[in-house]
């Protein structure tokens, strides 16, 4: 039996003003169902504790604390009338549930895209989006852009523009917590190395770890240049992520100078080319595309402004270009001043910032060629 109880911690603050706050005008019953559907829609799936855990802040703000201890001590009884739990003491969702209003429209997307998605496996975006349709029929009407938001957070584009659910979805952008690590940026600041391919290295994983949280790859021979730096070392993964690779796909992946991961999923990909051929850049790129497609967009080569006019050349002239690789639509590129600008402007203002906050930086290969 559980008791409908947490661990609270409530901060006050004398006034000189007297605020009343009243009750909502929802019952305890609805809201303790509505709270719970918004927890179990949110983690794709909740175990009893993650309901709790959103609900009783949620009846402490509405007034309804008492009421709810008095009529519903357990609310395990409550949630079998709506919900089902699963083996693993999850609960979830009967399939055939509409969602409430209470849930945003966002939530309320990834619910049903990715339930489609499970069902039917494969599936078109005008599949997915008529499916969606009579879901959401008395609620606002999702643009493309929101369903298609969705989709990059679910789903993973296959070959014959369909989409096949992801294994682990991605971390919802703009909704990416800042970690709490014990470590300082000014310490981290004052080590930069001298040399620019280095500074680029730290600069790019120093973002993704500190401000996406995500796990960090370094390739091998950089691993084997900044050894020395104990305070880098610690932010990178000693193992690479993803097992079951091809010899090849293990030789030319695990050389990529920066990749930023969401447990097995490559997010971002970063080739430093201070005087390395662009070409080989590409090279590591199409291999690492075998493993994500979704990745186009988000392989990005810098380099040194110098090196202009040479990135132009390759990124419209290589056997990449073009049939079958098609590298002129997938790859962005990044100067490194741009690198540097990047920094400053996402270290210079706390809090989230989504994903698009780094595309927004990528130049586009073909608008330059």
């Amino acid at each position: 039996m559980r008791v409908l109880a947490a661990e609270l911690i409530l901060n006050f603050k004398k006034t000189d003003s007297v605020k009343v706050f009243t009750q909502l005008q929802i019952p305890v019953k609805n809201l303790i169902l509505n709270s719970a559907e918004n927890t179990i829609v949110r983690c794709d799936g909740a175990t009893i504790d993650q309901i709790y855990q959103a609900l009783v802040p949620e009846l402490v703000e509405s007034g309804m604390l008492d009421e709810a201890q008095k009529h519903f001590s357990d609310i395990t009884e409550l949630l079998q009338t709506e919900f089902q739990l699963g083996l693993d003491l999850k609960w979830r969702l009967h399939e055939d549930r509409k969602l409430t209003e209470y849930i945003p429209l966002k939530s309320r997307l990834k619910f049903y895209i990715t339930n489609y998605l499970r069902r039917e496996k494969e599936a078109s975006f005008d599949e997915i989006y008529t499916n969606l349709l009579p879901n959401i029929a008395n609620g606002k009407t999702p643009t493309n852009k929101d369903v298609l938001d969705i989709l990059d957070i679910v789903a993973i584009p296959t070959k014959n523009n369909m989409y096949t659910i992801r294994e682990h979805p991605l971390p919802e952008q703009g909704e990416l917590e800042l970690p709490s690590r014990a470590f300082e940026e000014k310490k981290f600041l004052k080590n930069l190395p001298g040399d620019p391919h280095s500074e680029m290295i730290y600069r790019l994983a120093y973002v993704g770890k500190f401000k996406y949280n995500f796990d960090i790859w370094i390739g091998k021979n950089e691993q084997s240049r900044l050894a020395s730096d104990v305070a880098f070392k610690d932010i990178y993964l000693k193992e690479f992520p993803i097992s079951n690779l091809k010899e090849v796909q293990k030789i030319k992946v695990t050389q990529i100078d920066v990749l930023w991961f969401y447990k097995t999923t490559p997010i971002y990909a970063f080739e430093i080319e201070e005087n390395t051929p662009v070409i080989s850049a590409l090279d590591r790129f199409k291999y690492i595309l075998e493993l994500n497609s979704n990745l186009a967009r988000r392989l990005v080569i810098v380099a040194p402004e110098r090196r202009k006019r040479k990135l132009y050349r390759e990124l419209s002239e290589s056997t990449y270009i073009g049939v079958p690789f098609y590298m002129e639509n997938k790859v962005r590129y990044l100067f490194y001043q741009e690198v540097r600008k990047l920094f400053e402007d996402i270290f210079s203002s706390p809090g989230k910032f989504p994903l698009k906050f780094i595309d927004a930086y990528l130049n586009l290969p073909s608008e330059n060629i």
